[in-house]
């Protein structure tokens, strides 16, 4: 199923640049009566770019599930992080935290994990964060933080295999 939700994000965003780029070629003969139907237009597409934008985040949170950091990577730039709702911003905050981690770049990691509010977090998404948050500490030097994210960590595992 991953690979289909990529193939349709591929495709997705090959229609979206060759419209783009058609359009702008069409934008040469506009007259200025036409600008006011070309914003409308774009305003009528503001659902769409929602809609490719959930679509490049989901995309990218498949394939980090499918421990492709540097895939996941090229889908997560495309997202615009101001257009989402706070639950899929966390999200890709989280994904973005992941792909630093698998890179072992601990200061961007705690940077978008710092813009995440932890009291926000439903219980999956507080596993995520205080295993990428002990980890990005360990990697900083952070042993303090590191050890308390993982304490924290420690209360919400169930299993004691996990622990």
């Amino acid at each position: 199923m991953g690979s289909r939700l990529t193939l349709f994000c591929a495709v997705w965003l090959l229609l979206g640049v060759g419209c783009s780029t058609l359009n702008s070629r069409n934008n040469i003969f506009e007259s200025p009566s036409d600008t006011s139907n070309h914003q409308s237009f774009q305003k009528k597409n503001v659902p769409d770019q929602a809609k490719l934008n959930q679509a490049n985040l989901h995309a990218a949170l498949d394939l980090l599930d499918q421990n492709k950091p540097d895939e996941a990577k090229l889908y997560a730039d495309k997202v615009d992080l101001f257009s989402l709702s706070t639950y899929e911003q966390i999200k890709l905050n989280l994904a973005f935290a992941q792909i630093h981690l698998s890179h072992a770049e601990a200061e961007p990691a705690l940077n978008r994990l710092g813009s995440i509010k932890y009291s926000q977090l439903v219980p999956n998404d507080k596993i995520a964060y205080l295993k990428a948050r002990a980890f990005a500490s360990s990697l900083a030097g952070k042993l303090i933080d590191s050890a308390k994210a993982r304490i924290t960590l420690q209360t919400l595992l169930k299993d004691s295999h996990e622990q």
